[in-house]
């Protein structure tokens, strides 16, 4: 009888692998198999931002506007003149 202290979950790269293994009855060639992991790959990550937008939109549902930390609005940046007469000797379309 063994003692396991430290509780291993899966990764989703490895469950990912697992699944490729098991769908693959050793008929994948090596671009089958990589073009198999790319499509899982988008299909985890499509799935990730679909939690993650439902999530978004819970809170936002669940806490009021006057509690929702608003965005920072920056105005428009002017530009200073350049100081150095050297940048501005090379502009293309400018006559002296």
């Amino acid at each position: 009888m063994t003692s396991c202290t430290v509780n291993w979950y899966p990764t989703s790269a490895d469950l990912m692998e697992e699944f490729l293994r098991a769908s693959a009855h050793g008929s994948h060639s090596a671009r089958e198999a990589y073009l198999a992991r790319e499509a899982l790959l988008g299909i985890l990550r499509l799935s990730r931002a679909e939690q993650m937008l439902a999530i978004r939109r819970s809170v936002n549902k669940l806490v009021p506007v006057s509690l929702r930390p608003q965005p920072v609005r920056r105005g428009k940046a002017k530009r200073s003149p350049p100081s150095d007469p050297g940048q501005t000797q090379f502009v293309f379309g400018r006559e002296n």
